[in-house]
């Protein structure tokens, strides 16, 4: 079972994966983990903002 941050990250991926059908899954991961960790970790964070403000009780701590 995946923690929440696990559950945020495979919900970006998923997303960013459906914006950019044309990348692999594989190939959107080495393009994070190179050069977009940071950006992503960010994106991740602020998504949690939005969820936890309409009560999804996603919590990063």
């Amino acid at each position: 079972m995946m923690d929440t941050t696990g559950q945020q990250k495979v919900q970006i991926m998923n997303m960013l994966t459906s914006w950019q059908g044309k990348m692999s899954l594989l190939e959107l991961q080495a393009t994070f983990h190179d050069t977009l960790r940071h950006d992503v970790d960010y994106i991740i964070y602020r998504i949690s903002l939005v969820t936890d403000t309409y009560g999804t009780n996603t919590v990063f701590s």
